[in-house]
């Protein structure tokens, strides 16, 4: 599996990213058919079905920071650097969010 690592300070309470990271958990849910856990600071996800089958990942949430990985299965791999662009982009929009 293709692994992705993206570690970003928040600036924000712990509360406050935890509330967008589920925000973001739950449109992924909606859209995508993402299931989602809170295991502590840490949220899972996986994709049981469609484009993203089989990928997995976490976004773990402390005091200064939010760290995501992600495993991309085999047929995700070739997709890797446009997968981390993207969730560059939606973390760094998720951190901005007024």
């Amino acid at each position: 599996m293709a692994q992705i690592d993206i570690l970003k300070p928040h600036g924000m309470s712990q509360d406050a990213a935890r509330r967008r990271a589920e925000d973001l958990a739950r449109r992924l849910e909606q859209r995508r058919g993402v299931r989602w856990r809170w295991e502590g600071d840490e949220l899972c996800l996986d994709a049981p079905s469609g484009p993203a089958k089989g990928t997995r990942g976490s976004v773990r949430v402390t005091a200064e920071a939010v760290r995501i990985r992600v495993e991309l299965p085999l047929l995700l791999r070739a997709m890797r650097p446009v997968v981390e662009s993207t969730l560059h982009e939606k973390l760094d929009a998720m951190l901005r969010k007024g």
